[in-house]
């Protein structure tokens, strides 16, 4: 039995209140909510990761550490030291150049064909073995990073936020995987906005809200995934106001790219391959596809961070290797699955003095941003950078945006604030959206032209 009673708080002001866990041994256990600073560090101190070292003498990098070097006070300690944590990046779990040697030096697997045993039980093929880290897609990482998670000796896994980056393969790989631990009487503790796939796996729910832990039932949890609400928010974008829609704003002709990026393997077949595609103005357009084939890449071609081997982008019917990055980035607003990677601006103060110029989005942004003008925008959870990066990156000029994975991390309650926040944008501007997901409750929503990438070519939904 597991029993795990505790409270945390910290000078940046994040406090955990008598936080109780218990569960059976051989259980899987879901733990969902709000998504929040707070919900981070529940799952990093579950995950047997905080607190952290203390806070660094210098001033500067305090605002980074306060809030993960606070004080842990345990009241109840029946609680596994040998842990194995995943948390929603996947890059923060794997730490060398290919793939076999993550495999090696976490795992202690040393035999190739035991390696290639691993890597096939989660899906990946042998052409996986000698890939870079670098090269995989961020569903290929996440999915090792779960293989080697789940290859590990350890009593208990917890995850968090790992079910959005799967598709449906690596959906059902994680599934098997779950059944195999509980045979095995091994615990998992998945911390989830986006479970309904899962509902059946799980024995033990708990709600994580007001700094603290409810144990609740499956019911309560199913409840808490129904929203009629985000319904009513999609159909007031999917009727937004028109713009002439018969103007295209972007188009690919003939795209062909041979290679998964940063790759030294040569695929037999292209990774795109003759890609033809028109986005309209006004028009939401929605890719799918599994993970690894292509859709990031496809966007990061649209948006010139990568240059196809054949074919052009037209941008507003001109192509783009011809134009200057300025003209691209006023045209287009791009929005990462990782956002903090974009962010070029230091604190709350920088982004205000970008949107202070039109009311409406000064307002949202007071709304939504109400700190100092010092604070620090890497202190930010991924779903305020998503907003802020809405806000700052969007003008007159802006005629499309392309998301990816704009819901990813969100619970229920905050897709719908995502959602509310594009249906303001489109009340002052005229884009076309192009949307990559993986969200089956977001596609249902959407009244939307729906295809999807499978073995390089692009095909209707």
């Amino acid at each position: 039995m597991i029993d795990f009673k505790f409270s945390y708080s910290s000078s940046g002001g994040i406090k955990l209140s008598d936080c109780n866990l218990q569960l059976k041994i051989g259980s899987c256990c879901l733990i969902y909510g709000l998504e929040s600073k707070e919900m981070s560090v529940l799952s990093a101190i579950l995950g047997r990761i905080l607190p952290s070292l203390e806070l660094p003498d210098i001033e500067s990098l305090q605002y980074l550490y306060q809030d993960y070097a606070g004080d842990l006070e345990i009241k109840i300690n029946n609680y596994p030291e040998d842990v194995s944590y995943i948390g929603m990046d996947p890059d923060r779990h794997l730490h060398f150049s290919e793939v076999w040697e993550e495999i090696f030096v976490q795992c202690g697997i040393k035999k190739k064909d035991e390696i290639l045993k691993v890597l096939q039980e989660y899906g990946l093929s042998e052409c996986f073995y000698h890939r870079k880290i670098s090269s995989l897609s961020g569903g290929e990482k996440m999915r090792l990073a779960i293989a080697i998670a789940f290859n590990q000796n350890v009593s208990l896994t917890v995850l968090y936020g790992v079910i959005p980056w799967l598709d449906l393969k690596g959906r059902k790989v994680l599934k098997d995987s779950l059944l195999k631990l509980k045979r095995l009487e091994k615990n998992v503790i998945m911390i989830e906005q986006e479970y309904s796939d899962f509902i059946e796996f799980f024995d033990t729910h708990y709600s994580f809200s007001q700094s603290t832990l409810f144990e609740t039932n499956k019911q309560k949890a199913v409840e808490q995934l129904n929203s009629i609400s985000l319904k009513q928010s999609m159909l007031l974008l999917n009727k937004r106001v028109s713009c002439q829609k018969d103007t295209v704003i972007l188009e690919a002709k003939n795209l062909v790219y041979n290679d998964f990026p940063d790759s030294t393997i040569q695929r037999e077949k292209p990774l795109l391959n003759k890609i033809n595609i028109k986005i309209m103005l006004n028009e939401t357009f929605v890719l799918l596809g599994e993970n690894g084939c292509g859709k990031s890449t496809l966007l990061r071609i649209f948006f010139r961070i990568l240059n196809p081997d054949q074919g052009i982008v037209l941008l507003n019917g001109i192509n783009i290797k011809t134009m200057k990055r300025i003209q691209i980035v006023e045209s287009i607003c791009y929005i990462d699955q990782f956002p903090e990677n974009q962010m070029i601006y230091h604190n709350i103060g920088d982004c205000k003095n970008i949107v202070k110029h039109e009311a409406f989005k000064l307002d949202l942004f007071n709304q939504y941003f109400n700190y100092p003008d010092e604070y620090p925008v890497t202190q930010l959870a991924f779903y305020d950078l998503k907003i802020l990066l809405l806000l700052i990156n969007t003008s007159k000029k802006t005629n499309l945006l392309l998301l990816d994975e704009p819901t990813w991390s969100m619970d229920q309650h905050l897709i719908e604030h995502f959602i509310q926040i594009l249906i303001i944008l489109t009340k002052h501007y005229c884009f076309g959206i192009f949307i990559i997901t993986h969200s089956i409750e977001l596609l249902s929503s959407l009244e939307s032209k729906t295809c999807y990438i499978k073995e390089g070519e692009l095909l209707e939904y």
